[in-house]
Order: C-alpha cells, then sequence, then structure tokens
C-alpha cells in the first residue's frame, strides 16, 4: 500500500498515476480549505500535478502552487499561513518513485497511514484539468531572507563544495551562495532522471563524485543534499563521512 508512516510513496505510474493524484486532491480539499502544494524534482511528480491541483479546486477549497521546492521550505511556508502543505516527491528514491508528504498549520508532518488514509476518496479523472503555472506564486524570497537574517554574521570566504543531487533544493542554493560566495556546486540545475546518482545521502556510491570534487579544489568540508532536501550527509576535507555523532555536537552547540 502506497499509504506509509510519514508520506505517500510508489512507482509512477503503476502505483501513483493521475487519477490518484485527483483523487488526493479531492480528498485534502474536501478537509481543509487553504492548502499550499509544490513539487520536487521528479518526472512523475511533474505529471501529476495538474491532477492533485484540479483536485483541490474541484472540492471547492484554494490552492496556492509552489513550483518546485524542498520539504523543508514546504513546512517553513505552512506555517501560521495554511491549513495543510503537500509536496509530490519520493525523496531519496530511484526516480521511478513519487509520491507526497503532507504537514499541517503548524509546519509538522501528518502521517499518511494515520491521518489521511481513513479519509482517502477514490475518484473518476476529470474531464477538465487546470494549469498549475496559472496559480503558481514565488514563495522563495521569504524563505532566503530568513536565512540570511539567521546567519548575517556568518559570511564563510572559505570554500566548501555542496551536491544538490539534481533535486528540488533551489532556494537552498541561493542561500549557500550568499552564505558561501567561493562555494563549488555539484547536481545543482533539478533533473527527475537523476543523471549524477540516485538523491541519496546514505549510500556512499552516492557521496563519492562530492568526495572526490572536495579533494580536488580543497574545500574544507562537503555537503550533500538528498531530492527534496530533508537529509544532508556531510564529509570532511579528506573525504571522510561524518557520522550523527557530528551533527549531535553541531546541535549541542547551537542549543
Amino acid at each position: 500500500m502506497v499509504f506509509k508512516a510519514y508520506d505517500i510513496r510508489g512507482k509512477y505510474p503503476l502505483e501513483i498515476d493521475e487519477k490518484f493524484s485527483y483523487s488526493l486532491g479531492r480528498t485534502l480539499g474536501e478537509k481543509c480549505k487553504n492548502i499550499l502544494f509544490g513539487i520536487d524534482s521528479r518526472i512523475g511528480s511533474d505529471k501529476i500535478k495538474d491532477y492533485f491541483i484540479t483536485g483541490v479546486l474541484d472540492s471547492n477549497a484554494k490552492v496556492e502552487y509552489a513550483g518546485i521546492i524542498s520539504t523543508p521550505l514546504l513546512y517553513f511556508l505552512t506555517k501560521n499561513k495554511f491549513d495543510i502543505g503537500v509536496i509530490a516527491t519520493a525523496s531519496h528514491n530511484p526516480k521511478e518513485f513519487t509520491g507526497f508528504k503532507i504537514c499541517g498549520r503548524d509546519g509538522i508532518p501528518l502521517s499518511p497511514e494515520k491521518d489521511i488514509k481513513q479519509q482517502f476518496k477514490v475518484f473518476q479523472k476529470p474531464d477538465r484539468v487546470y494549469d498549475s503555472e496559472d496559480i503558481r506564486k514565488d514563495f522563495g524570497e521569504l524563505y532566503i531572507q530568513y536565512y540570511l537574517n539567521k546567519f548575517k554574521d556568518l559570511g564563510h570566504r572559505n570554500k566548501i563544495v555542496v551536491d544538490f543531487s539534481n533535486g528540488a533544493t533551489v532556494f537552498e542554493k541561493k542561500i549557500i551562495e550568499k552564505i558561501f560566495p567561493n562555494a563549488q556546486f555539484i547536481g545543482e540545475i533539478p533533473d527527475g532522471n537523476f543523471p549524477n546518482h540516485q538523491p541519496d545521502t546514505m549510500k556512499k556510491e552516492c557521496l563519492q563524485m562530492l568526495i572526490n570534487k572536495v579533494k580536488e579544489t580543497g574545500a574544507i568540508m562537503g555537503v550533500i543534499f538528498d531530492g527534496d532536501g530533508d537529509r544532508i550527509g556531510v564529509i570532511d576535507e579528506n573525504g571522510i563521512i561524518s557520522g550523527a555523532i557530528f551533527y549531535l555536537a553541531l546541535y549541542y552547540r547551537n542549543f
């Protein structure tokens, strides 16, 4: 079943297709009247986006389309503004997958298995499909300015390398460019075929390009995002992958 504990996930179009996307939009639109929607860089996500939006509109709810965004940006935008936020994404999975992540008004993720599955209704594909570009809005500047204000004193001239995995972290790239003007990038152009590697921060083979680039350029560190930007991997100047204790040390230092 495509309804998981933390997301909706399946292969496109075998498990999740346009009809499913429309049905989910109708279901959520009957429950929530002000919805934010975005997608990751996947081919399947692009194929189903108009059907989700049509489902919401056919339920007489309001939907605003943010285009390609990361999951963290979805959480940021949903808090205190929308009843619910939805992103079409399959996170770090291979390119043939797509799906959905959903969060509530407080920006906290909802469980599709517990919070959505019981209310899900199957509808037939609509006769008319709305174009998502007609309702698209650029929310990225709010996100960029929030982090630039937060880290305005942390501008760093040292060189870092960032691998975006050809995913949805387009606004994160703009933030990093401002904070680290000497940063070098890999896979910064969204591409649902993921030409460099699977968008997974946990697999060693997915980090190899980053490791090679850090060693080649003499960078002080390397960072890799997964496909929707809610996971990162970090390597040091020697190309050694940092474990969980590294992140705990950062959290401890800040809190």
